[in-house]
């Protein structure tokens, strides 16, 4: 009876390890700007031929080859990066495999030219499909020049599901911009189809990514943001609020020099940024994280897009820290020069904002061509508004509207002297009002109340013992996350125990006034939905169903205090990101109604 298991030929298990690495011509880019950074290169250029399918060359300054390595280079598992084991537990390097060029050579014709030297003569190495054609010298200057041809026709079921060139060719882009973020030292250059269509020259982090993404503005519109821990550093490169988005694409980590989807980190940062913008809207930040090599592992996937770091909580709370703070003391409470979030497009019709004020009326030329999407797109995200910031409020006579309107603009909120705003009553169950020489001030009864409950919970109140325990039963799961976080609980005034029969008992709750017992019983039940950051999400819940809701009606003496408490909070936003309040200027008033001061 004949085996059915067998051993595959070397060609077939070369060809199914070669496809693990290789998918598509962006992987090759990312490999072989991989060895040329390692190598040491301070440019390095990249040129594609149709996408990437036709012909790839990466051409670099770096150390080179000697003949010698040029001859191992192209076999499996061949490598200068590691020797042992033992090498592996402290990678430094961005490539450390020894499978890029083995698995190049097993699906394209491959050719590499390198000199160590500046003598101007070097070697050159041929392979096809594998198999070395040809190794001899060759004029060459110091580097390495690597050029890749008829990707797949060695794997033609590869080949059928390539893309067409343009949507290949933004791929292979995307890569070496991510290659080149950490590395901002380095200059690079992609060409395609002989026209060069990046170019990154060496400058600093910040200037790195306002070259690599020039919708984010000018780069001094970008803050930088640096902190560090035991055996880790991080830099944070972010427009903070100048550009909020809806979706994560630029909210990017890079842990020693490689782009990795870590949600711990990137939840790091939405947490640092939530009390300025609400669900559904993501920050844009740039996450360059040094770690200890002993404390990380890349070797879980071929594209190392994966990593393991060991002291990835002690990270996540510095990260989140430090962001928080920079963003407290820098962007918490923006001036009122500039101003007039009610002046944006999205709160008044396209109709309204078209009108021309009274006594304006064909004074003014017509919009130039293309002003109207100056803003930014609400799908895509705003752009930088340091222009817009200056000019808001104060519209040319017949400006045509903005198509799509700034994000951000919605969320600033203007800064008020509570002494100096009148309690005025109540609006629609909902809004606070308050009059002052300058304006009117709308202030948001639930959102303000909520934000003032989560500051009290987050400064250890007093614990107010209960005259009746409160039983609770809860699932396994629930059981385990109370008893790990039973400790911290009782920190912020909850204080918890087991029963008898297995399951809680709730004995005492923070004395802050609104937090109801069986409410914050409730709460409790479903503390296995609520992520690590404790403070952030079981606080914020807490606060908010405790909170003054829409629609109750406020008593004067009330609704004043609760007025002026809001206006002296240090952080002007709910624990959900929207402001606490609106102002309604003293001008915009006379403007909108058409009078002249």
């Amino acid at each position: 009876m004949a085996p059915h298991v067998r051993v595959l030929s070397e060609q077939v298990s070369r060809k199914i390890a070669a496809g693990e690495v290789i998918d598509r011509p962006y992987s090759v880019v990312r490999e072989l700007v991989d060895n040329a950074i390692d190598a040491g290169a301070a440019t390095v250029e990249v040129h594609l031929e149709e996408g990437g399918t036709k012909s790839i060359r990466v051409v670099d300054d770096g150390a080179g080859m000697a003949r010698e390595d040029l001859e191992l280079c192209f076999l499996p598992h061949a490598t200068s990066k590691i020797e042992s084991e033992h090498d592996l537990e402290e990678v430094s390097s961005l490539g450390f495999r020894g499978e890029a060029l083995s698995s190049i050579a097993t699906v394209a014709r491959l050719r590499i030219t390198s000199a160590p030297d500046d003598s101007g003569s070097g070697n050159r190495l041929v392979v096809d499909g594998g198999r070395l054609v040809s190794l001899g010298h060759a004029p060459a200057n110091r580097g390495t020049t690597v050029e890749v041809a008829d990707l797949f026709y060695s794997l033609p079921a590869r080949k059928r599901f390539l893309k067409r060139a343009s949507a290949e060719t933004r791929m292979s882009q995307t890569v070496l911009l991510e290659k080149a973020l950490p590395f901002p030292d380095r200059a690079f250059r992609l060409f395609t189809d002989a026209t060069m269509k990046l170019f990154l020259p060496a400058d600093d982090l910040s200037g790195r990514v306002a070259a690599g993404y020039p919708d984010l503005g000018d780069r001094r519109m970008l803050h930088h943001i640096e902190g560090s821990g035991e055996s880790f550093s991080f830099s944070v490169v972010t427009p903070g609020l100048d550009m909020v988005r809806r979706d994560r694409k630029r909210l990017q980590i890079y842990v020693n020099g490689r782009r990795v989807w870590e949600y711990g980190l990137v939840q790091a940062i939405e947490y640092a940024f939530s009390d300025y913008i609400p669900g559904g809207l993501f920050p844009s930040a740039f996450v360059f994280l040094e770690v200890d090599p002993h404390e990380v592992d890349f070797n879980i996937h071929p594209a190392k897009r994966e990593v393991r770091i060991r002291n990835l909580r002690d990270i996540h709370a510095r990260l989140t820290r430090t962001v928080k703070e920079y963003l407290k003391a820098s962007l918490g409470r923006r001036s009122r020069e500039g101003q007039t979030p009610i002046s944006g497009p999205e709160l008044w019709s396209a109709a309204e904002a078209a009108r021309p004020p009274v006594g304006d009326r064909g004074h003014g030329a017509s919009a130039a061509p293309g002003e109207a999407d100056a803003g930014g797109g609400a799908g895509g995200g705003a752009r930088g508004s340091a222009g817009l910031a200056h000019t808001a409020g104060h519209r040319l006579p017949a400006e045509r509207p903005r198509e799509a309107f700034d994000l951000t603009r919605r969320f600033q909120v203007p800064e008020v002297a509570p002494s100096s705003v009148r309690y005025l009553g109540q609006a629609m169950r909902l809004f606070l009002v308050g009059e002052s020489e300058s304006g009117i001030y709308l202030v948001d009864q639930h959102a303000g109340h909520e934000r003032l409950l989560y500051e009290r919970l987050r400064s250890k109140p007093q614990v107010q013992n209960l005259l009746v325990p409160i039983e609770m039963s809860v699932s396994a799961e629930e059981d385990e996350l109370l008893d790990s976080r039973r400790q911290e609980l009782a920190t912020a005034g909850i204080v918890v125990e087991r029963g008898e029969d297995g399951g809680w008992r709730l004995l005492a709750v923070p004395a802050v006034e609104g937090v109801d017992a069986e409410g914050l019983a409730e709460t409790l039940r479903e503390l296995s939905s609520v992520s690590a950051e404790l403070e952030r999400d079981f606080y914020a819940d807490l606060a908010c169903k405790a909170a003054i809701k829409d629609g109750d009606v406020v008593d004067t003496e009330t609704g004043e205090r609760l007025m002026q408490e809001i206006f002296r909070l240090e952080t002007p936003h709910c624990p959900h990101g929207r402001p606490l309040w609106l102002e309604l200027s003293r001008e915009q008033l006379f403007h909108l109604i058409g009078r002249t001061l």
